[in-house]
């Protein structure tokens, strides 16, 4: 599964700066229910900011707000911010 995870992380990653919105969205959204289930949460916090910003850059604001603020309690609760 952790390979599975960072495939995931890895390939939205490059999907977003290309520019390839709708890819990127939905591999770092994966990611980052992976990497929770995991209990990875510098990778989920990283992935959910990726599919929040994707999510912004495809138009979408307020989606992209609500996994701003998911990313925010997540590192709240992990002491990461």
């Amino acid at each position: 599964m952790r390979a599975l995870q960072a495939g995931l992380w890895y390939r939205g990653f490059v999907h977003y700066w290309r520019s390839e919105y709708l890819a990127a969205e939905d591999l770092t959204a994966e990611a980052a229910v992976l990497a929770e289930e995991q209990g990875d949460g510098f990778e989920a916090l990283a992935a959910k900011m990726f599919a929040g910003l994707s999510r912004a850059n495809l138009g979408r604001p307020s989606e992209a707000l609500a996994d701003f603020q998911q990313a925010l309690a997540l590192a709240e609760s992990n002491r990461e911010s």
